[in-house]
């Protein structure tokens, strides 16, 4: 064999190394990075009335596809007084998107001021599931006129 050929096999073999090297380390922070990045949310209005639902403007991010359900959370001061979980809202990954998320307030939330939160749950089938927390809206409720 020549050196010249020797040569060109050592290229091609180093080459290789690094393309299998970053393969790796873009497989290994996969595993690492939430799917999903809530960047912003906001009251539609911070006061509504009684029997009225509140609307919530959402900005996120989603980096992949995977299955997220929701656990929205309400707190009046500092106790949760009512959770539900809301099954497998997706969006296009890539994006970064904003919309205007109806929320339904129980019944029973007299007029006071409350806090809302949100946990976005992402399974995306490799065995772990990740957990975004979105930032908490504040708002009052207001007496019927």
């Amino acid at each position: 064999m020549k050196a010249s050929s020797i040569n060109w096999l050592l290229v091609i073999l180093v080459f290789g190394l690094f393309i299998i090297q970053g393969y790796w380390i873009a497989h290994s922070l996969i595993g690492k990075v939430p799917p999903v990045t809530v960047l912003e949310a906001k009251a539609d209005k911070s006061e509504i009335v009684y029997g009225e639902p509140l609307y919530v403007w959402i900005t996120s991010r989603r980096l992949r596809v995977c299955l997220t359900n929701t656990d929205r959370f309400f707190f009046h001061g500092n106790d949760v007084i009512h959770r539900e979980r809301v099954v497998g809202i997706s969006a296009k990954p890539g994006a970064t998107i904003t919309r205007r998320v109806r929320v339904q307030l129980p019944t029973f939330m007299e007029p006071g001021e409350y806090t809302f939160r949100a946990t976005l749950f992402s399974d995306c089938g490799s065995g772990v599931v990740y957990a975004t927390e979105q930032p908490e809206v504040a708002f009052t409720i207001l007496a019927r006129p």
